[in-house]
């Protein structure tokens, strides 16, 4: 009969409650190659997933809002609706904070920046390993911190201009302002993390890491700066750029 030290126990019980919690995880998969579905499905299993699959957009919007840890999708299986899904996560309260991957064997770099302004969190380009996808996988988890804690606020506000970072929706005087989900996503990182610089390159790496842009990241981000601040008033004068183009959110405490 094997011996435990009561580390080697604790190591254990550490083990099979990370499992546990691994379990409790699952995905949708939206998928209409069989043999690929099969092969995600069998993937994430041995990962620890629980899997559902659908293989078409209209089983897969029958089953939502069905609470899912992370929903993974071919985008020529979604068509026209696949930007529509982002948004419909985004704004349904109950699948706001479902994380998006998107399958795609094509995309242009206007669909992924519209895909990623509509909510998806990540993209997979065909062909791809089952470890790729996997490790991907993973890292949209661990960015989303699914389990809740209560260091993780879910809105930031600077007086009457609040940023809902779960729905990445934003408003003032308790208006709806006309901002894409990155443009919210930006402004609410600027505010949770006020009065500290950030590059351009390290707003992409904290908040898109997925998203591989062929333009100069410093234009992207300048341009949704700029529309950030016409739509904020007087809160304009509280987002500062030095002179390499580093920006922050800077408020006297």
């Amino acid at each position: 009969m094997p011996i435990f030290s009561p580390e080697t126990e604790n190591n254990n019980e550490q083990a099979d409650s990370d499992s546990a919690t691994l379990k409790k995880l699952r995905i949708l998969v939206v998928e209409n190659d069989f043999l690929l579905c099969e092969l995600m499905k069998y993937s994430l299993e041995s990962e620890g997933y629980a899997v559902d699959v659908c293989v078409t957009a209209e089983e897969a919007m029958s089953v939502l809002p069905r609470m899912y840890s992370l929903i993974i999708a071919n985008v020529s299986v979604l068509g026209q609706d696949s930007a529509g899904l982002g948004t419909y996560l985004r704004q349904n309260g109950e699948t706001a904070d479902i994380p998006l991957v998107f399958i795609s064997s094509s995309e242009t770099e206007e669909g992924i920046i519209s895909a990623y302004e509509s909510g998806v969190d990540a993209f997979l380009k065909k062909p791809f390993s089952m470890r790729e996808m996997v490790a991907r996988i993973n890292a949209v988890m661990r960015r989303y911190k699914r389990t809740p804690s209560v260091s993780s606020p879910k809105r930031i506000s600077h007086d009457d201009l609040c940023v809902n970072l779960v729905t990445r929706e934003a408003s003032m005087a308790e208006e709806p302002l006309d901002m894409t989900m990155q443009e919210c996503q930006l402004l609410g990182f600027l505010m949770l993390n006020r009065n500290k610089l950030y590059s351009a390159e390290e707003i992409v790496n904290e908040l898109w890491p997925e998203c591989k842009l062929k333009a100069d990241p410093h234009v992207r981000i300048m341009s949704m700066i700029d529309s950030i601040k016409s739509q904020i008033g007087v809160y304009s004068l509280y987002i500062v750029a030095d002179d390499c183009f580093s920006y922050a959110y800077v408020e006297a405490s």
